[in-house]
C-alpha cells in the first residue's frame, strides 16, 4: 500500500510525498530519503511518521514530554481590511481564546 500527500492536483512526484507501508524510504518531492519510522497498519489503522509530512508541508512539529503529546502548528498570514479590523477590535478578549 502507498500513501500520498500532495500539494497540487497533478500526479507529479515533485509535488508529492509518497510513503509505502513497511518501508523506511520516502519519495519526498522527487527525492528519495530515509526516515526513522516506516508507515504501518496496526489494527486496520494507517499510521505514518507525522514529522516528515507535517514539516514538509510547512508546519512545525513539537514533542511535549509532559502529557506525551505531539503538537503540529502552522503559521498563516492573514490580510484584514480596515473595516473588518475595527469590527475585530470591538470583540471581547475572551473571543480570541
Amino acid at each position: 500500500m502507498t500513501i500520498y500527500a500532495k500539494r497540487t492536483e497533478r500526479d507529479n512526484s515533485k509535488q508529492s510525498i509518497v510513503m509505502t507501508i513497511g518501508k523506511n524510504e520516502v519519495l519526498l518531492f522527487g527525492k528519495n530519503i530515509s526516515v526513522d519510522a516506516a508507515p504501518i497498519i496496526p489494527n486496520d489503522r494507517k499510521m505514518i511518521p507525522i514529522r516528515i509530512v507535517a514539516e514538509n508541508l510547512g508546519s512545525n512539529v513539537e514533542w511535549k514530554e509532559e502529557g506525551q503529546q505531539i503538537v503540529v502548528t502552522k503559521k498563516i498570514n492573514i490580510c484584514i481590511d480596515p473595516i473588518k479590523l475595527l469590527w475585530l477590535k470591538q470583540l471581547p478578549r475572551e473571543f480570541f481564546g
